[in-house]
Protein backbone atom coordinates (compact mmCIF):
# COMPACT_ATOMS: atom_id res chain seq x y z
CA UNK A 1 0.00 0.00 0.00
CA UNK A 2 3.09 1.88 0.44
CA UNK A 3 4.00 1.33 -3.20
CA UNK A 4 7.16 -1.12 -2.29
CA UNK A 5 7.39 -3.57 -5.17
CA UNK A 6 8.70 -6.97 -4.90
CA UNK A 7 9.07 -9.05 -8.24
CA UNK A 8 8.75 -13.31 -7.63
CA UNK A 9 8.48 -15.59 -10.44
CA UNK A 10 8.30 -19.63 -10.75
CA UNK A 11 8.45 -21.71 -13.44
CA UNK A 12 5.95 -24.66 -13.90
CA UNK A 13 6.78 -27.99 -15.90
CA UNK A 14 3.73 -29.18 -17.56
CA UNK A 15 4.20 -33.00 -18.97
CA UNK A 16 1.71 -34.44 -20.48
CA UNK A 17 3.13 -37.07 -22.84
CA UNK A 18 1.96 -40.60 -21.71
CA UNK A 19 4.94 -43.63 -21.04
CA UNK A 20 5.44 -46.76 -23.14
CA UNK A 21 6.94 -49.65 -22.41
CA UNK A 22 9.65 -50.38 -25.21
CA UNK A 23 10.99 -54.05 -24.60
CA UNK A 24 10.64 -56.97 -23.32
CA UNK A 25 14.24 -58.68 -22.91
CA UNK A 26 14.59 -62.53 -21.86
CA UNK A 27 17.73 -63.39 -20.25
CA UNK A 28 18.91 -66.95 -20.19
CA UNK A 29 20.55 -70.00 -22.19
CA UNK A 30 19.78 -68.58 -26.22
CA UNK A 31 17.73 -71.50 -27.60
CA UNK A 32 18.01 -71.03 -31.37
CA UNK A 33 14.61 -69.44 -33.52
CA UNK A 34 13.74 -66.78 -30.24
CA UNK A 35 13.20 -63.44 -31.67
CA UNK A 36 13.94 -59.93 -30.61
CA UNK A 37 11.48 -57.71 -29.63
CA UNK A 38 12.57 -54.20 -30.72
CA UNK A 39 10.12 -50.96 -30.82
CA UNK A 40 8.00 -50.61 -33.24
CA UNK A 41 6.63 -47.64 -35.15
CA UNK A 42 6.73 -44.11 -33.00
CA UNK A 43 8.97 -46.16 -30.64
CA UNK A 44 6.12 -48.06 -29.39
CA UNK A 45 6.03 -51.82 -29.01
CA UNK A 46 4.56 -53.45 -31.79
CA UNK A 47 2.34 -56.21 -30.20
CA UNK A 48 1.33 -59.24 -31.56
CA UNK A 49 -2.00 -61.52 -31.74
CA UNK A 50 -2.24 -62.14 -27.54
CA UNK A 51 -2.46 -65.79 -28.31
CA UNK A 52 0.61 -65.81 -29.93
CA UNK A 53 3.88 -67.86 -28.97
CA UNK A 54 7.33 -66.43 -29.29
CA UNK A 55 9.64 -67.02 -26.51
CA UNK A 56 10.90 -70.28 -25.25
CA UNK A 57 13.10 -71.52 -22.36
CA UNK A 58 14.17 -74.52 -20.52
CA UNK A 59 15.39 -73.08 -17.34
CA UNK A 60 14.48 -70.34 -15.01
CA UNK A 61 14.24 -67.10 -17.54
CA UNK A 62 14.76 -62.93 -16.53
CA UNK A 63 12.07 -61.04 -18.02
CA UNK A 64 13.64 -57.53 -18.05
CA UNK A 65 10.74 -54.75 -19.01
CA UNK A 66 12.04 -51.31 -20.25
CA UNK A 67 9.94 -48.18 -20.25
CA UNK A 68 10.37 -44.90 -22.11
CA UNK A 69 9.15 -41.18 -21.44
CA UNK A 70 9.20 -39.22 -24.93
CA UNK A 71 8.54 -35.42 -24.86
CA UNK A 72 7.35 -33.88 -27.93
CA UNK A 73 8.54 -30.26 -28.94
CA UNK A 74 8.12 -27.48 -26.66
CA UNK A 75 7.20 -31.09 -23.88
CA UNK A 76 8.98 -31.98 -21.01
CA UNK A 77 9.37 -35.88 -19.61
CA UNK A 78 9.34 -35.95 -16.14
CA UNK A 79 10.72 -39.66 -15.84
CA UNK A 80 9.45 -43.05 -15.59
CA UNK A 81 8.45 -44.03 -11.84
CA UNK A 82 6.91 -47.07 -11.84
CA UNK A 83 6.39 -50.09 -14.34
CA UNK A 84 2.86 -52.53 -13.28
CA UNK A 85 3.19 -56.10 -14.94
CA UNK A 86 1.22 -59.46 -14.47
CA UNK A 87 1.45 -62.77 -16.06
CA UNK A 88 -1.07 -65.44 -17.27
CA UNK A 89 -1.06 -68.54 -18.31
CA UNK A 90 -3.18 -70.77 -20.69
CA UNK A 91 -5.31 -72.32 -17.72
CA UNK A 92 -6.34 -68.56 -16.96
CA UNK A 93 -4.50 -68.13 -14.03
CA UNK A 94 -3.13 -64.39 -12.76
CA UNK A 95 0.19 -63.74 -10.75
CA UNK A 96 -0.40 -59.62 -10.66
CA UNK A 97 -0.71 -56.94 -11.03
CA UNK A 98 2.60 -56.41 -9.38
CA UNK A 99 4.01 -52.23 -9.72
CA UNK A 100 7.83 -51.94 -8.94
CA UNK A 101 9.97 -48.63 -9.00
CA UNK A 102 12.29 -48.62 -12.05
CA UNK A 103 15.78 -48.65 -11.76
CA UNK A 104 18.51 -45.94 -13.15
CA UNK A 105 17.54 -47.39 -16.90
CA UNK A 106 14.11 -47.12 -16.01
CA UNK A 107 13.73 -50.71 -16.21
CA UNK A 108 12.24 -53.32 -13.67
CA UNK A 109 12.93 -57.48 -14.04
CA UNK A 110 11.34 -60.19 -12.19
CA UNK A 111 12.36 -63.80 -12.75
CA UNK A 112 9.89 -66.85 -13.70
CA UNK A 113 11.13 -70.06 -12.06
CA UNK A 114 8.64 -72.40 -12.68
CA UNK A 115 7.35 -74.09 -16.13
CA UNK A 116 5.36 -71.21 -17.48
CA UNK A 117 2.66 -71.06 -20.68
CA UNK A 118 1.12 -68.08 -21.29
CA UNK A 119 1.64 -64.14 -21.64
CA UNK A 120 3.26 -61.19 -19.72
CA UNK A 121 1.36 -57.95 -19.94
CA UNK A 122 2.68 -54.37 -18.64
CA UNK A 123 2.39 -50.57 -18.09
CA UNK A 124 4.49 -47.90 -16.97
CA UNK A 125 3.74 -44.16 -14.90
CA UNK A 126 5.80 -41.37 -14.95
CA UNK A 127 6.73 -39.08 -12.14
CA UNK A 128 3.26 -37.30 -12.62
CA UNK A 129 1.37 -40.53 -12.84
CA UNK A 130 0.72 -40.03 -16.61
CA UNK A 131 -0.53 -43.71 -17.65
CA UNK A 132 -2.84 -45.60 -19.96
CA UNK A 133 -3.67 -47.55 -16.88
CA UNK A 134 -5.01 -51.24 -16.89
CA UNK A 135 -6.24 -50.43 -20.36
CA UNK A 136 -3.26 -49.72 -22.07
CA UNK A 137 -1.41 -53.22 -21.17
CA UNK A 138 0.84 -54.12 -23.28
CA UNK A 139 3.04 -57.46 -24.72
CA UNK A 140 5.46 -59.33 -26.16
CA UNK A 141 4.58 -62.64 -27.89
CA UNK A 142 3.63 -65.37 -25.46
CA UNK A 143 5.99 -67.19 -23.62
CA UNK A 144 6.91 -71.17 -23.03
CA UNK A 145 8.94 -71.98 -19.88
CA UNK A 146 8.68 -75.69 -19.76
CA UNK A 147 11.69 -76.90 -17.48
CA UNK A 148 13.67 -80.31 -18.53
CA UNK A 149 11.94 -82.04 -15.27
CA UNK A 150 8.48 -80.98 -16.20
CA UNK A 151 9.44 -81.95 -20.24
CA UNK A 152 10.01 -85.79 -18.80
CA UNK A 153 7.29 -85.98 -16.44
CA UNK A 154 5.16 -85.07 -19.53
CA UNK A 155 7.01 -87.19 -22.52
CA UNK A 156 5.34 -90.51 -22.28
CA UNK A 157 3.29 -89.48 -25.05
CA UNK A 158 5.79 -87.27 -26.84
CA UNK A 159 7.12 -89.64 -29.60
CA UNK A 160 4.67 -93.21 -30.35
CA UNK A 161 6.33 -95.64 -32.56
CA UNK A 162 3.26 -98.07 -33.43
CA UNK A 163 4.01 -101.42 -35.79
CA UNK A 164 1.24 -103.34 -37.64
CA UNK A 165 0.06 -106.62 -35.73
CA UNK A 166 2.36 -109.57 -36.46
CA UNK A 167 2.88 -113.16 -35.49
CA UNK A 168 6.28 -113.86 -36.51
CA UNK A 169 9.77 -112.76 -34.81
CA UNK A 170 13.14 -113.24 -35.28
CA UNK A 171 14.80 -116.21 -33.09
CA UNK A 172 15.47 -113.44 -30.09
CA UNK A 173 11.62 -112.33 -30.07
CA UNK A 174 12.17 -109.42 -32.26
CA UNK A 175 9.14 -108.72 -34.45
CA UNK A 176 9.35 -109.92 -37.70
CA UNK A 177 7.35 -109.31 -41.09
CA UNK A 178 7.87 -111.15 -44.41
CA UNK A 179 7.07 -107.61 -46.54
CA UNK A 180 7.81 -104.33 -45.89
CA UNK A 181 6.03 -102.31 -43.08
CA UNK A 182 4.19 -99.46 -42.68
CA UNK A 183 5.18 -97.25 -39.29
CA UNK A 184 2.50 -94.81 -38.02
CA UNK A 185 4.62 -92.29 -35.88
CA UNK A 186 3.06 -89.82 -33.74
CA UNK A 187 4.75 -86.78 -32.35
CA UNK A 188 3.39 -84.51 -29.34
CA UNK A 189 3.86 -81.44 -27.11
CA UNK A 190 0.55 -79.69 -26.22
CA UNK A 191 3.09 -77.93 -23.62
CA UNK A 192 5.71 -75.96 -25.77
CA UNK A 193 4.90 -77.15 -29.01
CA UNK A 194 7.04 -79.01 -31.55
CA UNK A 195 9.81 -77.10 -32.98
CA UNK A 196 11.67 -80.13 -35.18
CA UNK A 197 11.69 -84.16 -36.15
CA UNK A 198 14.73 -86.22 -37.07
CA UNK A 199 13.76 -90.09 -37.98
CA UNK A 200 16.67 -92.54 -38.99
CA UNK A 201 15.76 -96.05 -40.59
CA UNK A 202 18.97 -98.07 -40.56
CA UNK A 203 20.22 -101.35 -40.62
CA UNK A 204 23.32 -103.17 -41.04
CA UNK A 205 22.14 -104.82 -44.13
CA UNK A 206 20.36 -103.67 -47.13
CA UNK A 207 22.09 -100.32 -46.60
CA UNK A 208 20.69 -99.32 -49.82
CA UNK A 209 17.44 -99.04 -48.12
CA UNK A 210 18.42 -97.22 -45.10
CA UNK A 211 17.66 -93.42 -44.46
CA UNK A 212 17.23 -90.06 -42.61
CA UNK A 213 15.35 -87.34 -42.74
CA UNK A 214 14.54 -83.72 -40.44
CA UNK A 215 12.27 -80.97 -40.56
CA UNK A 216 11.20 -77.98 -38.98
CA UNK A 217 7.98 -76.06 -37.87
CA UNK A 218 7.83 -72.60 -38.22
CA UNK A 219 7.09 -70.60 -35.44
CA UNK A 220 3.70 -70.12 -37.60
CA UNK A 221 2.57 -73.60 -36.41
CA UNK A 222 2.21 -74.42 -40.16
CA UNK A 223 4.72 -74.49 -42.29
CA UNK A 224 6.97 -77.31 -42.32
CA UNK A 225 10.82 -77.62 -44.00
CA UNK A 226 12.68 -80.55 -44.68
CA UNK A 227 16.59 -80.88 -44.60
CA UNK A 228 18.31 -84.40 -45.29
CA UNK A 229 18.53 -87.26 -46.76
CA UNK A 230 15.07 -87.69 -46.98
CA UNK A 231 11.85 -89.74 -48.43
CA UNK A 232 9.28 -89.04 -46.19
CA UNK A 233 7.88 -85.28 -46.91
CA UNK A 234 4.44 -85.94 -45.73
CA UNK A 235 3.79 -85.73 -42.28
CA UNK A 236 0.69 -84.14 -41.64
CA UNK A 237 0.36 -81.28 -38.59
CA UNK A 238 -2.67 -81.84 -36.67
CA UNK A 239 -4.39 -77.90 -37.20
CA UNK A 240 -7.41 -78.95 -35.26
CA UNK A 241 -5.16 -79.26 -32.10
CA UNK A 242 -3.18 -76.42 -33.02
CA UNK A 243 -1.97 -74.62 -29.79
CA UNK A 244 -2.64 -71.12 -31.67
CA UNK A 245 0.94 -70.86 -33.18
CA UNK A 246 1.95 -73.82 -31.79
CA UNK A 247 1.93 -76.92 -33.56
CA UNK A 248 1.09 -79.59 -30.83
CA UNK A 249 0.91 -83.08 -32.52
CA UNK A 250 2.12 -84.34 -36.14
CA UNK A 251 2.17 -87.32 -37.49
CA UNK A 252 3.39 -89.74 -40.52
CA UNK A 253 3.38 -93.23 -41.79
CA UNK A 254 6.83 -94.03 -42.96
CA UNK A 255 7.20 -97.23 -44.84
CA UNK A 256 10.36 -99.30 -44.51
CA UNK A 257 11.58 -101.66 -46.86
CA UNK A 258 15.05 -103.40 -45.81
CA UNK A 259 15.46 -107.11 -46.25
CA UNK A 260 16.77 -107.57 -43.38
CA UNK A 261 17.09 -108.32 -39.37
CA UNK A 262 17.06 -105.64 -36.40
CA UNK A 263 16.15 -102.75 -38.35
CA UNK A 264 15.86 -99.66 -36.31
CA UNK A 265 13.34 -96.60 -36.66
CA UNK A 266 14.27 -93.67 -34.26
CA UNK A 267 12.48 -90.42 -33.94
CA UNK A 268 13.61 -87.78 -32.39
CA UNK A 269 11.42 -84.86 -31.45
CA UNK A 270 12.69 -80.96 -30.01
CA UNK A 271 9.91 -78.96 -28.74
CA UNK A 272 10.33 -75.28 -29.23
CA UNK A 273 12.18 -74.95 -25.80
CA UNK A 274 15.02 -77.21 -26.89
CA UNK A 275 13.84 -80.16 -24.74
CA UNK A 276 14.29 -83.26 -26.43
CA UNK A 277 12.56 -86.54 -26.52
CA UNK A 278 13.75 -89.63 -28.78
CA UNK A 279 12.18 -93.03 -28.90
CA UNK A 280 13.15 -96.46 -31.44
CA UNK A 281 11.42 -99.17 -32.36
CA UNK A 282 13.19 -102.53 -33.78
CA UNK A 283 12.15 -105.33 -35.97
CA UNK A 284 12.94 -107.12 -38.97
CA UNK A 285 11.52 -107.41 -42.33
CA UNK A 286 12.45 -111.63 -44.43
CA UNK A 287 11.19 -111.33 -47.73
CA UNK A 288 13.86 -113.88 -48.83
CA UNK A 289 12.59 -117.18 -49.47
CA UNK A 290 14.48 -119.90 -48.11
CA UNK A 291 16.32 -122.88 -50.28
CA UNK A 292 16.46 -126.42 -49.37
CA UNK A 293 19.88 -128.24 -50.80
CA UNK A 294 20.51 -132.23 -50.24
CA UNK A 295 23.46 -133.80 -51.40
CA UNK A 296 24.72 -137.15 -51.50
CA UNK A 297 28.20 -138.79 -50.76
CA UNK A 298 27.86 -141.75 -52.47
CA UNK A 299 26.08 -141.70 -56.03
CA UNK A 300 27.05 -145.37 -57.51
CA UNK A 301 23.67 -146.17 -58.24
CA UNK A 302 22.97 -149.46 -60.79
CA UNK A 303 23.41 -149.07 -64.18
CA UNK A 304 20.18 -150.66 -64.77
CA UNK A 305 18.09 -149.45 -61.45
CA UNK A 306 19.36 -146.40 -61.33
CA UNK A 307 18.18 -145.65 -57.55
CA UNK A 308 19.85 -148.74 -56.08
CA UNK A 309 23.52 -148.49 -54.30
CA UNK A 310 25.27 -150.88 -53.24
CA UNK A 311 27.33 -149.06 -49.84
CA UNK A 312 26.07 -146.37 -47.41
CA UNK A 313 24.89 -143.21 -48.07
CA UNK A 314 25.53 -140.15 -46.37
CA UNK A 315 23.40 -136.89 -46.84
CA UNK A 316 23.94 -133.06 -46.73
CA UNK A 317 20.84 -131.33 -46.19
CA UNK A 318 21.41 -127.51 -46.31
CA UNK A 319 18.70 -125.30 -45.50
CA UNK A 320 19.96 -121.35 -46.71
CA UNK A 321 18.18 -119.09 -44.63
CA UNK A 322 18.60 -115.97 -42.23
CA UNK A 323 16.10 -116.81 -39.25
CA UNK A 324 15.91 -120.41 -39.19
CA UNK A 325 14.30 -122.55 -36.39
CA UNK A 326 14.69 -126.35 -36.47
CA UNK A 327 10.97 -126.50 -35.27
CA UNK A 328 9.91 -125.48 -38.49
CA UNK A 329 11.54 -128.48 -40.67
CA UNK A 330 8.74 -130.98 -41.61
CA UNK A 331 10.69 -134.09 -42.77
CA UNK A 332 9.90 -137.43 -42.98
CA UNK A 333 11.90 -140.63 -43.57
CA UNK A 334 9.75 -144.55 -44.44
CA UNK A 335 12.17 -147.71 -44.57
CA UNK A 336 10.11 -150.63 -45.85
CA UNK A 337 12.82 -152.87 -43.54
CA UNK A 338 11.46 -150.57 -40.73
CA UNK A 339 15.14 -148.88 -39.92
CA UNK A 340 15.78 -145.01 -40.57
CA UNK A 341 18.48 -142.46 -39.73
CA UNK A 342 18.09 -141.77 -35.95
CA UNK A 343 18.05 -137.94 -36.15
CA UNK A 344 15.88 -135.94 -35.58
CA UNK A 345 15.80 -132.94 -37.97
CA UNK A 346 13.76 -131.05 -35.64
CA UNK A 347 16.36 -130.09 -33.32
CA UNK A 348 18.87 -127.50 -32.99
CA UNK A 349 21.53 -129.96 -32.25
CA UNK A 350 21.01 -131.60 -35.45
CA UNK A 351 22.02 -128.54 -37.60
CA UNK A 352 25.43 -126.78 -37.48
CA UNK A 353 25.34 -123.16 -38.64
CA UNK A 354 27.82 -121.34 -41.03
CA UNK A 355 27.31 -117.64 -40.41
CA UNK A 356 27.72 -115.39 -43.32
CA UNK A 357 28.39 -111.38 -41.61
CA UNK A 358 28.29 -109.91 -45.38
CA UNK A 359 24.92 -111.19 -46.32
CA UNK A 360 23.16 -113.00 -43.56
CA UNK A 361 20.60 -114.29 -46.08
CA UNK A 362 23.74 -116.71 -46.90
CA UNK A 363 23.59 -118.55 -43.22
CA UNK A 364 23.56 -122.12 -44.16
CA UNK A 365 22.29 -124.42 -41.68
CA UNK A 366 23.62 -128.18 -42.53
CA UNK A 367 22.71 -131.71 -41.18
CA UNK A 368 24.22 -134.59 -41.93
CA UNK A 369 23.47 -138.69 -41.60
CA UNK A 370 23.88 -142.05 -43.24
CA UNK A 371 21.74 -144.73 -44.52
CA UNK A 372 23.73 -147.80 -43.32
CA UNK A 373 20.87 -150.34 -43.48
CA UNK A 374 19.31 -152.14 -46.50
CA UNK A 375 16.10 -150.73 -47.15
CA UNK A 376 14.03 -149.06 -49.82
CA UNK A 377 13.83 -145.50 -48.66
CA UNK A 378 11.85 -142.35 -49.15
CA UNK A 379 13.12 -139.13 -47.52
CA UNK A 380 11.02 -136.15 -47.62
CA UNK A 381 11.75 -132.32 -46.11
CA UNK A 382 9.94 -129.18 -45.92
CA UNK A 383 10.73 -125.71 -44.26
CA UNK A 384 8.60 -122.63 -43.66
CA UNK A 385 11.26 -120.21 -42.15
CA UNK A 386 10.38 -117.43 -38.84
CA UNK A 387 8.44 -115.40 -40.75
CA UNK A 388 6.52 -118.12 -42.99
CA UNK A 389 8.62 -118.02 -46.12
CA UNK A 390 8.34 -121.23 -48.28
CA UNK A 391 10.93 -122.88 -49.78
CA UNK A 392 10.49 -125.38 -52.44
CA UNK A 393 9.98 -129.10 -50.68
CA UNK A 394 12.81 -131.75 -51.71
CA UNK A 395 11.80 -135.50 -52.02
CA UNK A 396 13.61 -138.32 -52.95
CA UNK A 397 13.06 -142.49 -52.85
CA UNK A 398 16.44 -145.29 -53.26
CA UNK A 399 17.57 -148.56 -52.02
CA UNK A 400 20.21 -149.57 -50.26
CA UNK A 401 21.50 -153.40 -50.69
CA UNK A 402 24.50 -153.92 -48.82
CA UNK A 403 23.80 -157.64 -48.91
CA UNK A 404 25.39 -160.29 -50.86
CA UNK A 405 22.90 -162.85 -52.53
CA UNK A 406 23.60 -166.30 -51.84
CA UNK A 407 22.90 -169.37 -54.52
CA UNK A 408 23.02 -172.92 -53.33
CA UNK A 409 22.66 -175.68 -55.38
CA UNK A 410 20.54 -179.05 -54.21
CA UNK A 411 20.31 -182.27 -56.33
CA UNK A 412 17.69 -185.03 -56.00
CA UNK A 413 20.31 -187.88 -57.76
CA UNK A 414 23.42 -188.20 -55.41
CA UNK A 415 24.03 -191.79 -56.62
CA UNK A 416 27.28 -191.15 -59.15
CA UNK A 417 29.64 -193.92 -60.28
CA UNK A 418 33.35 -193.23 -60.59
CA UNK A 419 32.54 -190.02 -58.75
CA UNK A 420 30.26 -188.23 -61.60
CA UNK A 421 28.66 -190.78 -64.05
CA UNK A 422 24.48 -191.11 -62.74
CA UNK A 423 22.32 -193.49 -64.65
CA UNK A 424 19.69 -191.70 -63.76
CA UNK A 425 17.95 -188.08 -64.17
CA UNK A 426 19.30 -185.57 -61.72
CA UNK A 427 17.10 -182.61 -61.06
CA UNK A 428 19.24 -179.46 -59.68
CA UNK A 429 17.18 -177.49 -57.37
CA UNK A 430 18.54 -173.89 -57.77
CA UNK A 431 17.86 -171.59 -54.50
CA UNK A 432 18.65 -167.75 -54.35
CA UNK A 433 18.36 -165.89 -50.87
CA UNK A 434 18.41 -162.09 -52.02
CA UNK A 435 15.57 -159.08 -50.99
CA UNK A 436 15.98 -157.33 -54.91
CA UNK A 437 15.78 -159.94 -56.97
CA UNK A 438 15.57 -159.72 -60.24
CA UNK A 439 15.39 -163.11 -62.68
CA UNK A 440 17.06 -161.48 -65.17
CA UNK A 441 19.98 -161.39 -63.93
CA UNK A 442 20.49 -165.07 -63.05
CA UNK A 443 22.69 -166.66 -65.65
CA UNK A 444 23.43 -170.47 -65.93
CA UNK A 445 26.51 -170.89 -67.64
CA UNK A 446 26.60 -174.67 -69.18
CA UNK A 447 27.85 -177.04 -71.58
CA UNK A 448 26.19 -180.49 -72.59
CA UNK A 449 27.85 -182.43 -75.37
CA UNK A 450 25.46 -185.39 -76.89
CA UNK A 451 22.38 -182.95 -76.17
CA UNK A 452 21.26 -179.81 -75.36
CA UNK A 453 21.66 -178.04 -71.97
CA UNK A 454 18.57 -178.33 -69.90
CA UNK A 455 16.22 -175.12 -69.71
CA UNK A 456 15.81 -173.49 -66.31
CA UNK A 457 11.96 -173.36 -65.09
CA UNK A 458 10.33 -170.72 -63.71
CA UNK A 459 11.03 -168.68 -60.44
CA UNK A 460 9.00 -169.44 -57.93
CA UNK A 461 9.20 -166.97 -54.79
CA UNK A 462 8.67 -167.10 -51.01
CA UNK A 463 9.69 -163.40 -49.44
CA UNK A 464 13.46 -163.33 -49.94
CA UNK A 465 14.22 -166.78 -51.54
CA UNK A 466 13.65 -167.76 -55.11
CA UNK A 467 13.33 -171.44 -56.42
CA UNK A 468 13.91 -172.62 -59.57
CA UNK A 469 15.20 -176.45 -60.97
CA UNK A 470 17.14 -177.43 -63.97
Amino acid sequence: NAGNVTNKSITIKKDLTVPIISGFDFTTVEIPGNKDVLPGENGLYNAVNVTDYGFYFKENVTVTITAEDKAGVNEIASGIKTITYYTEDVNGEITGPITLLVDVSNQISFTITKDFKGQIYAYATDNVDNTVGETGYVHPDGSVLETEKHHKENEKDHVVITLPDTTYTQNDGTLLYNKNVDVNISVKDEFAGIREIEWTVSSKQDTANNYSGKLTIDNDGTTITYTGNTRENDWEIDKEKKDFNLATIISNTMEVSNNSNDIEVTVKMTDRAGNETSENVKFGIDKTIPTIDVVYDNNSADEQYTDFYKADRTATVTITERNFRASDVEFAFKNTDGWVPGIDLKSENAWETVEDADNPNNIKHIAKFTYNHDGDYNFSIDYKDNAENKADGFSDKFTIDKTIPTVTVNYDNNDAQNDNYYKADRIATITIDEHNFDANRVKIIGTASETTFPTLSEWKTTDNIHVATL
